[in-house]
């Protein structure tokens, strides 16, 4: 007879709980990541418009007006920058939730688990006891036998 644990239905809820956690939390981290690496992107395009800039001023007077336009697009760019970066901070936040929240889960999850693994430990250590049991029965009887013919 083997053993049945009785809460197992709520074991699998748990496990499928910590599962979408565990979703949620990789899609959140990986929202974040992105936005990162769109700040990172837009920075290597701010170096970049600088160093255009650098060499239009070795041109000499005739790229005022490109220099001019290169530091408008600059300015703009520092205004997406700070907004990403918002974003970033609130997508990081979100992401923390879920992290927490899966921690939350995998905690749970794993209480129940070990719940069930020190009852089947139990479970096996009570059924190896009445079999050592019935045998020292039967070894008795045997014995008792012997000993009466």
């Amino acid at each position: 007879m083997s053993y049945k644990f009785p809460f197992e239905t709520l074991l699998k809820h748990r496990k499928r709980i910590e599962e979408a956690a565990q979703r949620d939390y990789f899609q959140a981290k990986l929202a974040v990541d992105e936005s990162l690496d769109k700040i990172n992107g837009m920075y290597k395009s701010l170096d970049q418009t600088r160093t255009e800039i650098q060499q239009l001023q070795k041109g000499g007077n005739q790229a005022i007006a490109s220099i001019n336009q290169r530091e408008e697009y600059i300015n703009g760019l520092r205004v997406r920058i700070e907004q990403e970066r918002q974003v970033a901070r609130q997508l990081m936040m979100v992401a923390e939730e879920k992290l927490h929240i899966l921690m939350e889960a995998a905690k749970e999850h794993k209480s129940l688990d070990k719940l069930k693994e020190k009852r089947s430990q139990e479970h096996r250590q009570a059924k190896k006891k009445k079999e050592i049991k019935e045998v020292d029965e039967m070894v008795t009887m045997r014995h008792k036998r012997g000993s009466v013919a």
